[in-house]
């Protein structure tokens, strides 16, 4: 007589000799290597350095809020334009380019030293982000101030700068140290300057509602700081 073999028996033996292949996981290609990042930026000649402002100073909106500004935020016309001009002065305060920007045609690669994070090596000019001149990590919440801010590409403020004061960067000399020298001449002068003052008293007034100030309306923003 035959042994009989139930359905569940059968089952069991089945799913044991079965093998289950995991899939494989699709490796992520980016398309674009550093190299040809860089000569991409070098290629662009018309504006590598200068096409993302805009976008900063909708973020500078957030950060002047964040510095204690409670009631300065981008929804405001006024507000967007104070930031653009202070972005735009910052700008041009560090020659128009990103904050440790080295001329790079007497290197030996002859290619650029600030370069995008690996997302954005198929653009063909800078994506910047705002740097703090001395570090959050040092000061914490003493750093969130509008003087303390500069424009650097987003690999120099993660690899050059990595958190740390940028005077303490002139140890390593050279063209670094030349570079923040000159852009420490060059802020002094501006947060100095009538215009960059006259543009901070119209942000202070966003810091703290008093029924006796008004804030001046858009056109009147543009006569005070031209």
């Amino acid at each position: 007589m035959k042994a009989t073999t139930s359905p569940q028996n059968k089952s069991s033996k089945t799913k044991s000799t079965v093998k289950v292949s995991k899939p494989k996981k699709p490796r992520v290609k980016t398309g674009y290597q550093l190299q040809k990042h860089r000569e991409m930026l070098k290629g662009n000649t018309k504006d590598a350095f200068t096409r993302d402002l805009d976008r900063k100073a909708d973020t500078l909106c957030g950060l002047i809020q964040k510095a204690g500004h409670g009631s300065f935020t981008k929804k405001k016309r006024k507000c967007r334009r104070l930031a653009r001009l202070i972005t735009y002065m910052i700008f041009r305060a560090q020659d128009r380019k990103p904050y440790f920007h080295i001329d790079y045609e007497k290197t030996d690669s002859g290619l650029p030293l600030c370069w995008n994070v690996p997302s954005k090596w198929n653009l063909n000019y800078i994506y910047y982000e705002w740097g703090h001149i001395n570090s959050r990590h040092s000061l914490g919440a003493e750093a969130e101030t509008i003087k303390n801010l500069c424009l650097q590409s987003q690999r120099c403020n993660q690899h050059i700068q990595s958190g740390l004061n940028v005077k303490d960067l002139k140890a390593y000399g050279g063209a670094l140290k030349e570079v923040i020298e000159k852009h420490e001449r060059a802020f002094k002068e501006l947060h100095n300057s009538e215009r960059w003052l006259r543009i901070m008293k119209q942000v202070e007034l966003y810091k703290t509602q008093n029924p006796r100030k008004k804030v001046m309306s858009g056109s009147k923003v543009a006569a005070a700081v031209s």
